[in-house]
């Protein structure tokens, strides 16, 4: 399935484990517009958590909000989406 051109490919980022000081392997990361969750997805071994549009996703500009749980704490992230950009990266987000 072609993505339409007004649509980002994805969002991508790191979550790390400050308490651990390693990547959050594991993790637990929501992709979420307006108080409602559009996908959720699992931080890879390395800390590694992408959201790529396709089948029902499909991420549009716009402001969304990354929600991160890590056993007993969460950490929350505002991002903003633009369709210029062919991925959305968000750096590390530390927990």
């Amino acid at each position: 399935m072609s993505t339409p051109v007004e649509y980002a490919e994805g969002i991508r980022g790191v979550v790390w484990d400050t308490d651990a000081d390693t990547p959050a392997s594991g993790a637990s990361v929501r992709l979420e517009l307006a108080g409602r969750v559009l996908a959720e997805t699992r931080v890879d071994p390395d800390g590694v958590f992408t959201f790529e549009s396709a089948g029902q996703l499909l991420v549009a500009p716009g402001a969304y909000r990354l929600v991160v749980d890590i056993g007993d704490r969460q950490a929350v992230r505002a991002v903003a989406v633009d369709a210029s950009e062919p991925v959305t990266l968000v750096g590390r987000i530390e927990v």
